[in-house]
């Protein structure tokens, strides 16, 4: 890994702000996710993996075959607790 910082120069280019060459594999850890997105994050060079979940659909809940994050079918559970019209 090389490190770059203000007012320096790297392979004759001027560099404004510090950076990272990362000249290795990657490592990443586990992942972190949101209702929407799961990602990763390098422990060498910080840099980060996000992509969108891909559901397995389920009746009650789904789940990203990535990163298992589960998500609630909020809509579908309601249907079924609506009480039933008795006559």
């Amino acid at each position: 890994m090389e490190y770059y910082f203000n007012n320096s120069t790297a392979n004759g280019a001027s560099v404004d702000k510090i950076s990272v060459k990362h000249t290795g594999s990657h490592s990443y850890g586990s992942y972190s996710h949101d209702d929407n997105y799961h990602w990763r994050t390098c422990t060498r060079c910080f840099r980060v993996a996000k992509s969108g979940h891909v559901w397995i659909e389920g009746s009650a809940y789904s789940t990203c075959k990535i990163c298992n994050y589960i998500k609630f079918n909020v809509q579908r559970v309601a249907r079924f607790m609506l009480p039933m019209n008795i006559d």
